[in-house]
């Protein structure tokens, strides 16, 4: 079964037919477009779906003719897509928005499995590392762990009793020991 979104295309222009919504994680989604005369004779169409994806802008592009294409997935992270269509080097229209909607796999977003040592892992979503190229890093992965290795810094400074700090007990003879060399130290209280 394929939910059909309908754009109709006028003066370059893309208007949505009726309301629409994508549900994420959910495939079989059509667009249907309407045509205006000027579109009459190009018959190798192009849709163009622009999203944003682990923080990346995407463009995906699907050649069609006739008035319906598929329209990719969209997955857990995509709130919206921008959805247009062209003819290369000859004609575009402007683009429609879709927004996307949650559904009962975006639960799943975060989901990770429990080791026997303690240790976590992902079940999906993307590692560290391919957030990383998501925003540009062109290296490999190995290349990508050592970036992560810094520096030595500066050797710590390892407190000393008597000098950095001062047990309970080691206050309480501090105050006896002041106390018992004050002149009659029995009046005296802090």
């Amino acid at each position: 079964m394929s939910s059909i979104i309908k754009i109709n295309i006028a003066d370059k222009i893309a208007n949505l037919a009726a309301p629409a919504v994508i549900v994420r994680g959910n495939s079989g989604y059509m667009v249907e477009f309407t045509f205006d005369s000027e579109w009459d004779e190009l018959q190798n169409r192009i849709a163009v779906f622009n999203y944003r994806r682990y923080g990346a802008s995407l463009c995906q592009k699907v050649e069609f003719t006739g008035s319906r294409c598929s329209i990719p997935t969209m997955y857990w992270d995509t709130s919206m897509v921008d959805i247009g269509v062209m003819v290369e080097g000859v004609i575009s229209s402007t683009t429609v928005r879709i927004y996307c909607d949650q559904s009962a796999l975006d639960g799943d977003a975060n989901e990770v499995d429990i080791g026997t040592d303690g240790s976590l892992t992902a079940k999906n979503g993307a590692s560290a590392y391919e957030l990383a190229v998501s925003n540009g890093y062109t290296g490999t992965v190995q290349e990508w762990l050592e970036s992560l290795k810094g520096e030595d810094g500066e050797s710590g400074h390892t407190p000393v009793k008597g000098v950095d700090y001062w047990t309970t007990n080691d206050k309480e003879e501090i105050i006896s020991a002041v106390l018992g060399s004050l002149p009659n130290g029995d009046e005296v209280s802090y």
